[in-house]
């Protein structure tokens, strides 16, 4: 896969480049290439699907590559979906430039059309983490080619700065366009306050859950509100909710099988000599939950509990 990224690129910066020495080459004077104006052009059509896609960037991951923080899940589909949907976005983007570009009066318009189908092609239909893998190669080689000409059109005396697939080219236009995804992939207000107390180890286990309750329940509210403006939306905002439903069932279940712990402790007290079998069904959902990682550090002390009273004295291992 990687193979074949480098291989599109390479193909895409020679084609770039061909273009670029035979529109030099074809001007009044072969030695000043494209003139200010050619250069202001492309900088007016191009600013706002860069912008866009500029803004779809710092979502564009695969969580296959991510260590996840610590006490969030090892998967993350919802991580995983709205990457995809940003792949898909980005190939929007692009692809409008791309027909603008052809169509355009400017040359450097009309060959940065190039890396911009490029960008079209890699990122188009994404249904795979390695797709968005693919399409994050061809979004940063198409911003090599607008570094190119943004240094060329500053030589050539343009004054408006070429826009570049960087933070400072997202447009007004681009953040009003992302708000609706944004929203749907959060965190609202409730889901910060859930993150906020997740590594606090002060939060205690009734608070932890009911702070992940409410940001299900806000996420589930912010997935009826974007349910109108689109199917694919809409599939981003169920991804997150699940994704906040399933965190807090791993809660409940932390909690649950730290509530069972309790009949361990009785039975150390008595000195039993064979655990009762509420005490061996509690030491198997702990370790369980400490196996599938510890959701919060309200039940930090989880791991170290099972090795005092399920490993000792012939408990569970």
């Amino acid at each position: 896969m990687k193979r074949m990224v480098t291989e599109r690129i390479s193909i895409a910066a020679l084609v770039l480049g061909a273009g670029l020495l035979l529109a030099c080459s074809g001007g009044k004077n072969a030695n000043t290439g494209p003139d200010k104006a050619a250069y202001e052009t492309a900088i007016s059509e191009l600013k706002e699907p860069v912008g866009l896609i500029a803004a779809y960037v710092p979502y564009l991951r695969n969580p296959d590559n991510e260590e996840p923080p610590r006490y969030f899940p090892k998967r993350r589909p919802d991580v995983l979906n709205a990457g995809l949907y940003a792949a898909n976005e980005i190939r929007h983007a692009a692809n409008t430039a791309r027909q603008q570009g052809e169509r355009s009066p400017s040359v450097v318009a009309k060959e940065l059309a190039v890396p911009m189908l490029e960008v079209a092609k890699g990122c188009a239909d994404p249904k795979e983490p390695e797709q968005i893998d693919k399409c994050a190669a061809v979004v940063k080689a198409l911003d090599q080619a607008l570094e190119q000409a943004a240094g060329k059109a500053k030589a050539a005396g343009a004054t408006a700065p070429f826009p570049r697939v960087k933070p400072e080219s997202v447009t007004d236009k681009a953040k009003a366009t992302i708000t609706s995804f944004l929203k749907a992939i959060g965190p609202g207000p409730a889901e910060k306050d859930y993150l906020a107390k997740l590594s606090n180890d002060a939060t205690t286990a009734d608070d932890i859950i009911a702070a992940c309750e409410a940001a299900s329940a806000e996420a589930k509210g912010t997935e009826d509100e974007v349910t109108k403006v689109g199917e694919e939306i809409r599939k981003v905002a169920v991804h997150h909710r699940l994704a906040m439903e399933s965190r807090c069932n791993h809660l409940g279940a932390a909690a649950f099988a730290q509530a069972g712990l309790e009949a361990c402790r009785k039975d150390k007290e008595k000195h039993a000599v064979k655990k009762s079998s509420e005490c061996l069904s509690a030491c198997g959902r702990v370790r369980k939950t400490v196996d599938d990682g510890v959701p919060a550090a309200a039940f930090s002390k989880l791991g170290a509990d099972w090795e005092e009273l399920c490993k000792e004295d012939g408990g569970v291992d």
